[in-house]
């Protein structure tokens, strides 16, 4: 069964990113947005017996900044991006899904050790803007 659309009008629902969208800066546990590289196939198939895990990126932060860069330092990223914290086991992962981007630089994992670059991130349920210091945190996941 479809289920009609609950935005106004002069809305529209775009995809801006999905399972099949390489990241910029992948590591070796994550190469395609929203899945985990942990089964033999490369690319989340969903037509295959063996199926990447889900990240399951959500509670998104929307924000317009500027000057943001990314693992291109010659790349223009733009000013809108939606942050996004991934609950699945250990590391957490952090995204920036770049909407002034294009495909190459869509999709950048931000971080998933802490700033020791060794320390694997708790896993992550959101992320929440702090404007008076300007910062962004990923929120542990409570169990």
């Amino acid at each position: 069964m479809t289920v009609p659309t609950v935005l106004s009008p002069e809305l529209m629902q775009v995809i801006a990113a999905q399972g099949s969208t390489p990241v910029e800066n992948p590591t070796a546990l994550i190469k395609y947005y929203g899945y985990l590289n942990d089964q033999p196939n490369l690319l989340p198939a969903f037509s295959s017996n063996f199926k990447a895990s889900k990240t399951e990126p959500d509670k998104n932060t929307y924000l317009v900044l500027r000057d943001l860069t990314g693992a291109d330092p010659n790349y223009d990223y733009g000013e809108r991006s939606l942050f996004q914290g991934h609950e699945v086991g250990t590391p957490g992962t952090i995204t920036r899904v770049n909407l002034d981007a294009d495909a190459a630089h869509r999709v950048t994992v931000l971080a998933n050790t802490e700033q020791d670059g060794v320390t694997p991130l708790p896993t992550i349920d959101g992320s929440t803007w702090y404007p008076w210091a300007e910062r962004l945190e990923g929120r542990p996941r409570r169990r």
